[in-house]
């Protein structure tokens, strides 16, 4: 747990707009009314937007409260859209990180053609391990390839891990 919100612990730098949401205001002209729109960029690029709307009433009778409304509206709508962006891009990076390191665990081994057919080895077995659970969704699936490890032989385990190394 602590990894993962050491990777997420960072600062990033975003551009936070704000102007007047005409459009929404034309629409709604016969009554007085605040809208705004709240941009958020992320590297000159525009990743959310979000509109806000207040109308005044008996109840929200402050042009200033009216205004605040709309602004806050905005903002929480941008930053509800921006946090899904920044949610897909993690999990984007999360995926390419996985592939990364399967590729690596993959070139750490290289099956032998002359293995001789004793026990496998406690390296052969925790690769294989490691490759179970990196390409093995079901749990229970994973503890049953992981509970015949221990009877495998060379040859065998060498199978199973091409098998997943791919």
């Amino acid at each position: 747990m602590r990894t993962e919100i050491e990777k997420l612990s960072k600062t990033i730098d975003l551009t936070v707009s704000f102007e007047p949401d005409n459009q929404t205001s034309e629409v709604f002209s016969e009554i007085p009314v605040a809208a705004m729109i709240c941009t958020i960029k992320y590297k000159d690029r525009i990743i959310a937007q979000g509109r806000g709307f207040s109308a005044i009433s008996r109840l929200n009778k402050s042009i200033e409260r009216c205004a605040y409304a709309a602004f806050n509206g905005a903002w929480m709508s941008s930053a509800g859209h921006a946090c899904r962006i920044f949610d897909t891009m993690h999990l984007n990076r999360a995926d390419e990180e996985r592939d990364e390191q399967k590729t690596a665990l993959a070139e750490a081994y290289r099956a032998r053609h002359d293995v001789n057919p004793d026990r496998a080895t406690g390296k052969q077995k925790d690769y294989a391990r490691q490759l179970i659970s990196l390409n093995v969704d079901d749990e229970s699936d994973r503890e049953q390839i992981a509970s015949t490890l221990d009877d495998m032989t060379k040859d065998e385990i060498s199978s199973l891990i091409q098998r997943f190394a791919r």
